[in-house]
């Protein structure tokens, strides 16, 4: 699978959890997805763009 496919994945997975209710408690839910680029020298730097995407994710300014 590919990023954009990830993206996509969780994206639907964000959509059906805000579906959800419990005892008129409503979900939400932020995924943070990267991609490894050749530029990553350590996992932790890939750790770190994830951590990235899923801050702007919370911020609302990711589409994922």
């Amino acid at each position: 699978a590919g990023f954009e496919e990830a993206r996509a994945i969780a994206l639907r997975i964000g959509i059906e959890i805000e579906k959800k209710s419990f005892d008129g408690v409503r979900l939400s839910s932020s995924a943070g997805v990267a991609e490894w680029k050749p530029e990553f020298a350590t996992v932790e730097d890939f750790v770190s763009a994830v951590d990235q995407s899923l801050y702007l994710d919370k911020r609302g300014e990711n589409a994922a």
